[in-house]
């Protein structure tokens, strides 16, 4: 099953999470990263499908995969998704590159980016699954995947398309007791 995650949230494509994993930062004191999840396309470039190509992870966003209602749009928050079948293979960008290599290793740590730049390796070469994203909006991480997903599940399993609200049966949680 899908498990919501705490300590990170992806706001119109950039990533905030809290420094030093403090849990008791309130998220409206969590700062924003310098890294971003793009989109390979945007509205206007659309082929019918919901799923729109793989996510880039980026130093910044030139496409939105879609325009969020009310910036012009009509999606409230649900529609077109990029999509990766293997996390492994998350597309990094040259501008990502260019980023400080702290921030690059954080990512990785997070289990967000595979490798520390787009030429490298994957640093967990063994882990499945895939990253669905929306980068438009508030949305909150699940992972792990549901067994029905077959490869797209596992530790690299990654959801960045769900808003704060989704209710489904197969989303759960993790609870943790924190001393």
């Amino acid at each position: 099953m899908w498990e919501w995650n705490d300590g990170l949230k992806l706001a119109d494509g950039r990533f905030y999470f809290p420094e030093d994993n403090n849990f008791t930062l309130p998220e409206s004191g969590w700062p924003a990263s310098a890294v971003y999840l793009d989109s390979p396309a945007g509205p206007g470039d659309r082929n019918g499908s919901a799923n729109i190509g793989a996510p880039i992870l980026s130093n910044g966003i030139s496409k939105y995969s879609e325009t969020p209602a009310p910036a012009g749009g009509s999606d409230t928050g649900d529609y077109d998704f990029t999509y990766n079948q293997a996390w492994k293979n998350l597309t990094v960008s040259a501008g990502y590159d260019g980023l400080a290599a702290g921030v690059r290793q954080k990512m990785a740590q997070l289990l967000i980016a595979p490798k520390l730049t787009g030429g490298g390796t994957p640093v967990f070469a063994d882990i499945k699954g895939c990253i669905y994203a929306r980068n438009y909006g508030t949305r909150f991480p699940l992972r792990g995947g549901a067994w029905q997903y077959g490869s797209d599940a596992g530790l690299g399993a990654l959801c960045l398309a769900a808003l704060r609200s989704l209710v489904h049966f197969y989303v759960g949680f993790r609870p943790a007791f924190i001393l």
